[in-house]
């Protein structure tokens, strides 16, 4: 049985969490669900599985998508797995930001749901190629 990669989704509108979280389930992936960045930070120091994407609202009450983003990027345990940012702000100085934060690629809502699988694909592959380099030079 082949296993599912994981991807973490954090999003404090609940019914677009259900949107996302079941588009992705329908392809394939395991989905961790988290309603705002505090949760999520909890949810990736406790977690056993392998987060290998992680979707990200900007605009969530207690910590901002941004704030998460730039805390997960000073982790060493966390820098290296892919975010995506999903976001109304479509402003170029917003886009540059969440680039500029970290962010693997900027998603502006609404979107279509293949564009979101597209950009999942792609990060997947991009965190198991970052495993397999990190894997050569250890």
């Amino acid at each position: 049985m082949k296993v599912q990669d994981t991807i973490l989704i954090v999003e404090d509108d609940l019914l677009n969490l259900e949107i996302i979280s079941e588009g992705l389930k329908d392809k394939g992936f395991d989905i961790i669900k988290a309603k705002n960045g505090i949760e999520a930070l909890r949810i990736l120091e406790n977690t056993d599985k392998e987060i290998k994407v992680i979707i990200l609202d900007w605009m969530m009450p207690e910590m901002s998508g941004v704030d998460l983003l730039g805390l997960l990027k000073e982790d060493e345990a966390f820098k290296h797995i892919p975010v995506i940012i999903q976001t109304a702000k479509t402003q170029p100085s917003s886009i540059v930001q969440g680039m500029d934060s970290g962010a693997y690629q900027y998603l502006t809502k609404p979107f279509e749901e293949e564009v979101l699988h597209s950009m999942v694909r792609s990060a997947i592959a991009e965190y198991n190629r970052f495993q397999v380099a990190s894997r050569k030079t250890e």
